[in-house]
């Protein structure tokens, strides 16, 4: 009798054939994770941060043929404005208009806060509290406190129809329905488009946040108590599919591909306000309670406060400030004390970049005063600059400034700017001259409407494929047209700390014009190093620091990247999906990504080739942890074997992200393939967020779930996927798909043996109880045997908790040329150690024989 054994393992190996793997590398690995003491552990859970808030296609639902004779309808959203429960179970609404009345029949949907109770479906109004609350019954006590609801869904209407669908083809009936805000187009059904992960330069702690762009809107997280707000974007603006966000110079960007960027320039928490008040004038004075931290020249938006004549609510600049009080132009003069609630809160807003034609540098005629190296400028005009520009002085004047002195201005407000001098004090010297920093091409230019953004050396880096100019300038007509440049391997750089400005010549680079390629990403290396990676070739920008000596350089015309999200970088390892698998390579192998190099994922090549095509471009990847995640659309191939023995695959094509892949670089070997056991679950970004016990992987959904992975410490996920309707429950547990599956033992040699008996040792989670299945499976002759469950060698008891065990069963001297073990998790987060197994040759013998 000879024994094989495994006494750890490191990763898995789908490449080769499992009797050629060597010891330690399994041939499978699903949702699980190997960390340096070898043990083969069911990941974490899955666990729900914030609910899915898109309807999809069930916007507007008609009865069905089955449905005839009924003439009641579900499925007409509402935008609501607030939902809180009290301790005595009932629940108020807010919505403007809602058009209900005592006895009306309602179902809420989608509302959610993990330390509530869940009150989502149908309940009858007992009190309708004027034209703008009503009121029900939940029946559960005992909680106080607000559910997050999304920005336009969650309320759900039922009313009459005027005809019957099934029958009449044009009703000459009006439909009436119920007021509030009705979303009858499915088209204006808000959908996540782009996320990212913010941190708020403003607070030392609890300033982590996850932004979720919307078509309508953008979802703020706060990751430090799950709370969420609502962004709103600027009238008859949308983002759609294909955008991205990002943070940079303190403000937050949406980039819209062939559409105006937006910004937000100041992001804070929501402030509540004390009183608002108009008098005599179309200036509104606002206080707060606390301190808001706004400044001149801050947008912001007003919201929930009672209108009166006049209307206060909406996206207003900031005109004046004090430390808990702003002024602010709503446009009509008159005089009101306007109401407000605990639901009056100043919000943070997004605003369109600059755009149009580009206003070229001009001389800045100015008074200035200098006090301890500190020089006050204030121009007899708006100066037009940002905090970073360049200025030289152009003529001194009567000051101690010297002609041709550089500096850079911090800007103070619209006709005030600041400069370090190291010049003694003055006071009031007037006509001293600046000019900001003039192009060294043929003009600056705006923005160039790109589909992304990275930051770099204090860069904004675009691609160029748009032009933009102004129609009908200084008109109320006015408006950007956007127009293509025909060219996609482009890019533009912006000022040095100007996302606003982008020389037209020396800033804009092209990589292999002419040919069949385009710019699919870029990444900021080390040492003045930009990565420009295109469909089918990789290149370099270095010395951006001065854009007039920059230099491009091609690196690999061999290789290119498929998706822009999957690049990331570890150390000097820069890892990115490409048409031949994940590369994973450091800045010196860029030069030879193909010939000495193969693709780090090459161990995997089964898994690879499984990956949709015409979706792996929407693949996304993260680095945490010591580990590389990429998510990636992953199809099914479901293999059949039928009484003839005829093999037989298909194949179901993956419709979304739906897999995620996982590298572990302390182990250097691919640890796992994760999924969800709920095949509606998708993984559309992964975003690295958060700080202390809340940093680490998340997931956002199209639908607008917040998920963070590895989170939950038992055996099960806790997910949703879609939006619940009447009294379904929104959180689904579906058990953790853990398997694995070893190499083949052959005891070295390619006799047939007869496979006798095993041993396996195992350990439960420190807080969970644990089981699962284990089956052999034999080779030559094909066979797979069921060894049961692990209980069924503990008198049918689950394994105890952090209690580990050694088993030992038999197998019946199956004959077979090799063997595996296959692990199926059933319960907890069992590990497993160490395993072996014991076979003697079946057949001595030196006769012919099969």
């Amino acid at each position: 009798m000879k024994e094989d054994l495994e006494i750890g393992f490191s990763g898995f190996n789908n490449r080769v054939r499992p009797d050629q793997l060597k010891p330690g590398v399994l041939a499978e690995s699903k949702n699980g994770r190997l960390d340096l003491n070898g043990e083969w552990q069911v990941r974490k859970g899955v666990n729900v941060l914030n609910v899915p808030f898109v309807t999809g296609s069930a916007v507007f639902r008609l009865p069905t043929a089955a449905e005839k004779g009924s003439t009641t309808i579900g499925n007409l959203p509402q935008a609501m404005e607030g939902v809180s429960i009290a301790t005595d179970g009932i629940v108020t609404v807010t919505l403007t208009n809602h058009g209900f009345s005592v006895g009306d029949e309602v179902v809420i949907n989608g509302v959610f806060r993990a330390s509530l109770p869940d009150i989502n479906g149908s309940y009858t109004i007992t009190v309708a509290s004027g034209a703008n609350r009503f009121k029900f019954d939940s029946g559960i006590t005992g909680s106080t406190g607000s559910y997050t609801y999304p920005p336009a869904q969650g309320l759900i209407t039922s009313f009459t129809l005027p005809f019957d669908p099934v029958t009449e083809v044009l009703s000459t009936q009006p439909l009436s329905s119920p007021g509030g805000t009705s979303i009858l187009s499915e088209g204006a059904v808000t959908g996540v488009r782009a996320g990212t992960d913010y941190s708020n330069p403003d607070v030392a702690k609890d300033g982590e946040y996850i932004v979720v762009s919307t078509n309508l809107s953008a979802l703020v997280l706060k990751l430090s108590n799950q709370e969420t707000f609502e962004m709103k974007f600027p009238d008859g603006e949308s983002v759609l599919q294909g955008s991205d966000m990002l943070q940079a110079f303190n403000r937050l960007f949406i980039f819209r591909d062939s559409q105006i960027a937006l910004e937000n320039k100041k992001f804070f928490d929501p402030v509540t306000i004390k009183e608002i008040s108009q008098t005599a004038s179309t200036t509104v004075d606002v206080t707060t309670f606390l301190k808001h931290g706004l400044v001149d020249g801050d947008m912001v938006e007003i919201r929930d406060v009672a209108e009166g004549t006049i209307n206060p609510n909406g996206q207003f600049e900031v005109i004046s400030t004090t430390d808990t009080g702003f002024t602010y132009n709503v446009g009509t003069s008159g005089t009101e004390s306007y109401t407000v609630t605990g639901n009056s809160k100043i919000y943070p807003t997004f605003t369109r970049v600059a755009e149009g034609d580009y206003t070229q540098p001009a001389q800045l005629r100015t008074t200035i005063d200098t006090v301890k190296g500190i020089t006050t400028c204030v121009s007899s005009s708006a100066h037009n600059l940002t905090t970073g520009n360049t200025v030289i002085v152009e003529d001194k004047s009567a000051s101690n400034l010297v002609n041709g002195e550089e500096y850079v201005v911090t800007v103070v407000d619209s006709t005030t700017f600041t400069i370090f001098v190291p010049h003694p004090d003055e006071t009031n010297t007037q006509n001293v001259i600046f000019e900001r920093e003039v192009s060294i091409g043929l003009g600056f230019m705006h923005m160039p409407a790109p589909e992304f953004g990275v930051y770099h050396q204090r860069r904004l880096i675009t691609p160029f494929r748009y032009n933009q100019e102004s129609i009908n300038p200084n008109l109320p007509t006015e408006f950007t047209k956007i127009t293509s440049t025909g060219i996609r391997d482009e890019i533009a750089v912006s000022d040095i700390l100007d996302s606003d400005t982008y020389d037209q010549i020396y800033a804009k680079f092209r990589f292999n014009a002419g040919t069949a390629d385009f710019t699919v990403g870029l990444h900021s290396f080390s040492d003045d190093k930009l990565l420009v990676f295109n469909r089918n070739s990789i290149h370099l920008v270095m010395n951006s620091g001065n854009l007039s000596t920059a230099q491009t350089q091609l690196l690999t015309d061999e290789v290119g990247c498929v998706a822009r999200d999957s690049i990331i970088q570890v150390g000097n390892n820069v890892l990115f999906l490409s048409d031949n698998g994940v590369y994973g390579a450091n800045f010196q192998d860029l030069y030879n990504l193909r010939g000495n190099e193969v693709p780090l994922s090459e161990s995997i090549n089964n898994t690879m080739q499984l990956i949709n095509k015409d979706l792996w471009d929407k693949s996304s990847g993260v680095y945490f942890d010591n580990r590389y995640y990429l998510a990636v659309p992953l199809n099914e191939e479901t293999v059949t074997v039928d009484e003839e023995g005829n093999v037989s695959a298909e194949i179901t094509r993956a419709q979304f992200n739906n897999r995620i892949i996982i590298y572990n670089f302390l182990n250097k070997q691919w640890e796992s393939v994760d999924n969800v056991g709920d095949s509606n679950f998708e993984y559309k970004k992964l975003i690295v967020a958060g700080d202390g016990e809340n940093r680490g992987v998340y997931n956002l959904s199209t639908n607008g779930g917040i998920h963070r992975l590895d989170a939950l410490d038992q055996g099960n996920d806790r997910v949703i996927t879609e939006v619940a309707t009447g009294s379904e429950d929104l959180v689904t547990t579906p058990g953790i798909e853990g398997q694995m599956t070893t190499r083949m033992f052959t005891n070295q040699t390619i006799d047939r043996k007869k496979w006798n008996n095993f041993e396996m040792q195992v350990q439960s989670h420190i807080d969970l109880k644990s089981d699962f299945f284990i089956t052999g499976i034999t080779e030559n002759v094909d066979d797979t045997i069921d060894l049961k469950q692990l209980s069924s060698y503990l008198n049918n008891e689950l394994l105890p908790e952090d209690e580990d065990v050694s088993i030992r069963g038999r197998i019946g001297n199956r004959r077979a040329y090799g063997f595996q073990f296959k692990i199926d998790r059933t319960t907890g987060r069992p590990r497993v150690r160490s395993l072996k197994v014991a076979a003697a040759e079946a057949f001595r013998s030196t006769r012919e024989a099969i």
